[in-house]
């Protein structure tokens, strides 16, 4: 018996259609954000533990009659639109040490200087005919804010761009955090999702830090959208005189900053729990959509005179319900093995697909297209699509050995 403790080769994950146009992926295809794609490519290839299948499958079984609420989520999803393909920048950006914050001297002068200018400018313009020294300190002073906006004010500026790209998200990724935040849930893994996008925060707390308050996902990325228009008038055909004068740039990545030490290292957390809830979204959508598919057992510690694999009526999930046909298997037990044997076109490897997929969706947490399936944690492998290579010398022979010396290994 292989224990799932790897991921699913690319050779296997080719043979069963887990990836790309008519695939099991396709059939999955409900996330609508990167997050949401991203744990269901990771699910279909590592299998869960059996504690954490069992904590799916319950999750899986609350979410299928939510209708209203799975077609929610994910038009909100779709809702943040191409710019969604970025977030990883983002990510790391919110993740990243702050800069301003912790040059004490560059922060206060960028704020002092501002005051200064407005200052001197307001004197020279009703004292300076009377004293001229008036001018001469007033452009002193634009010229130490030049010389600031056109070093430190440029890297303040090419961070405040990094985010400001992402600002088309951060409305929409908010509404998505508030309605998963909003919706009552009794199974515990949906639970557990739930409170990971409300945290709770030693810098959230009173002024003393000792009364921590939840620090809620979807407020925080609303707090940060408010920032946004802010940015947008650095686009502005005048801003660098509005930047020389006020040195725009340095307040505007303080308080970017300030949102940064505050929320930034959960942006991941959060992400991560939008992502799998999506992924249990669409393992939900497709025990809705097959109501006579089955939830498999995976089992710890079989006989060893049990079958590893053991389904009833086990038909493969890609092909129609008028087409498919299903079958009772039993697969072990150790020592043994299931010999498949027919005439050409008459659904072996369609068979052996149909195994190898179910155990895939069921290690996964997903039901299975059969009416029952048990079996232990292993790990999926095959040697179905063998391919020769004249620039590698490899003949189709050959080919398909290594593949079947990799699956006897």
């Amino acid at each position: 018996m292989f224990i799932a403790d790897s991921p699913i080769d690319p050779a296997t994950a080719a043979d069963l259609d887990l990836f790309g146009a008519a695939s099991v992926q396709h059939l999955l295809n409900t996330p609508a954000t990167p997050v949401g794609q991203a744990a269901i490519f990771a699910w279909l290839l590592q299998a869960a533990p059996p504690a954490v299948v069992t904590t799916r499958q319950e999750a899986v079984r609350e979410l299928g009659p939510q209708v209203d609420f799975r077609e929610e989520v994910g038009a909100r999803g779709r809702e943040v639109g191409p710019a969604q393909r970025h977030y990883e920048r983002f990510a790391a950006w919110a993740e990243s040490a702050p800069w301003l914050i912790t040059q004490p001297l560059l922060l206060w002068l960028a704020r002092l200087l501002p005051l200064l200018n407005l200052g001197l400018g307001i004197a020279a313009w009703f004292w300076g005919q009377e004293n001229g020294a008036l001018y001469l300190a007033l452009g002193v002073s634009l010229a130490i804010s030049v010389f600031l906006s056109l070093t430190a004010g440029r890297r303040a500026g090419e961070t405040i761009g990094q985010v400001e790209a992402q600002q088309d998200v951060f409305a929409a990724y908010a509404d998505i955090f508030d309605h998963l935040a909003a919706q009552p849930f009794s199974a515990p893994e949906l639970r557990r999702l739930q409170a990971q996008l409300a945290v709770d925060s030693p810098n959230s707390g009173d002024k003393s830090g000792a009364i921590p308050r939840p620090l809620r996902a979807g407020l925080q990325m609303r707090r940060l959208q408010r920032l946004m228009p802010f940015a947008g008038i650095r686009h502005w055909l005048l801003f660098f005189p509005i930047e020389v004068v006020t040195l725009w740039d340095f307040h505007l990545l303080w308080m970017l900053e300030r949102w940064q030490v505050r929320a930034g290292k959960y942006v991941r957390g959060w992400l991560t729990a939008l992502g799998e809830l999506e992924a249990l979204i669409a393992l939900a959508t497709l025990h809705y959509d097959h109501p006579f598919w089955s939830f498999p057992a995976v089992e710890v510690g079989q006989n060893s005179s049990s079958p590893l694999v053991e389904a009833t009526n086990l038909a493969h999930p890609l092909l129609p319900p008028a087409r498919a046909v299903g079958n009772d298997v039993k697969v072990g037990p150790s020592g043994s093995f299931l010999l498949i044997t027919g005439s050409n076109m008459s659904g072996k490897s369609t068979l052996l697909r149909a195994i190898g997929v179910n155990c895939v969706l069921a290690q996964m947490g997903a039901p299975v297209c059969g009416d029952m399936l048990r079996l232990p944690p292993l790990r999926v492998m095959s040697s179905m699509r063998v391919q020769d290579s004249l620039s590698q010398g490899v003949s189709f022979f050959m080919a398909e050995l290594r593949g079947l010396k990799t699956v006897v290994d």
